[in-house]
């Protein structure tokens, strides 16, 4: 498994995926004890949520059309586009924070300094989580039209494929709604961290 972790090492996202739970760990428990641990209410908001609303919208017979495609593709787009934005942004913000001397600060002052500087990095952590979640459910609902002839004419001469047809829809339409619906989540903590950033500023 090493060589194939050699060949795919430029586009591995795995090591963004562990930043993110990092960013997300039980803050305590980080410090005093050095151990990364997700709070149950992060796992019941980025996990239980989407999966729970996903099987609602599946089980209502919603699935995605040309129409609701194309409007699936736009939105993510658009925000993609934005969270590129916010990541340049970010990065910046970081870059300006690392020329800031924390010994010339007044004790006061240090640990707002801290504070801001941990959560800007994990701020630029959760956009470029986020960014790839936007593009797995671009693709993944693109995947909600595909038609292979060559596959179906197979399925249909050996296997019953109406119910593979079946089996595949349900399933692919759900990881398109639960990746929807956690870019939404993600959206909705970056707006938060923005603000808690914004807010320790002026103070």
């Amino acid at each position: 498994m090493k060589w194939l972790n050699k060949i795919f090492d430029r586009i591995e996202l795995g090591s963004i995926y562990k930043l993110h739970l990092n960013t997300l760990s039980h803050y305590e428990k980080k410090q005093f004890y050095n151990k990364v641990e997700v709070p149950t209410s992060d796992k019941f908001i980025f996990i239980g949520i989407p999966i729970f609303i996903s099987l609602l919208l599946i089980i209502s017979g919603l699935q995605f059309n040309n129409n609701y495609v194309n409007i699936g593709l736009t939105c993510l787009s658009i925000f993609t586009g934005l969270l590129f934005t916010l990541l340049a942004i970010v990065l910046g913000v970081i870059n300006e924070n690392n020329k800031i001397n924390i010994d010339e600060l007044l004790p006061h002052k240090r640990k707002k300094y801290k504070a801001t500087f941990e959560l800007t990095n994990h701020l630029f952590i959760n956009i470029a989580f986020s960014l790839v979640v936007s593009v797995l459910a671009i693709f993944i609902v693109l995947l909600t039209q595909v038609y292979p002839k060559n596959i179906i004419i197979l399925l249909k001469k050996y296997f019953d494929y109406y119910l593979f047809r079946d089996i595949y829809l349900y399933t692919i339409n759900f990881i398109a709604f639960f990746l929807i619906i956690e870019f939404l989540l993600l959206l909705m903590m970056i707006i938060k961290r923005f603000t808690l950033i914004f807010l320790n500023q002026i103070e």
